[in-house]
């Protein structure tokens, strides 16, 4: 049965390769939220404050208690073409794919002997791809 709150890979891959460098970065790494703009209510005391992201252009909104700071109400208004509706939650197998869509196209990848930092070994690394590791030469 295919859940129906997550997103299939192939669906990530698709909606990946029509995304920009900046959704990407957004998508994988999160927001660069910046300041933009605040204001408050002279007689409620209610501060509404708006930041942006420069790499995808979101919005983020927070009405904020201009007495305690507690938040009353905080929202995304999203930028062009990053939301995909429908699709589901990009998670498990889909957020792989989406690291594997970004870290290719973000980064040259130089090829070469890489010690993992996490202590996995060749062996483990072997049973966890699909395909075969070469052995160096």
């Amino acid at each position: 049965m295919v859940d129906q709150h997550r997103a299939a890979p192939s669906d990530v891959r698709r909606m990946a390769q029509a995304w920009d460098q900046d959704q990407l970065e957004c998508r994988l790494y999160g927001h660069d939220w910046q300041p933009l703009r605040a204001s408050q209510d002279r007689k409620t005391l209610l501060i509404a404050v708006v930041q942006v992201c420069p790499r995808c252009e979101s919005e983020r909104h927070q009405e904020i208690n201009g007495r305690t700071g507690a938040v009353f109400a905080q929202w995304i208004d999203y930028g062009e073409g990053y939301l995909c509706k429908g699709m589901g939650r990009i998670i498990g197998d889909g957020r792989n794919t989406l690291r594997l869509e970004a870290v290719t196209r973000i980064y040259k990848i130089t090829k070469g002997s890489v010690e993992p930092h996490s202590g996995i070994t060749r062996e483990a690394l072997q049973e966890a791809l699909p395909i075969p590791i070469k052995k160096a030469s």
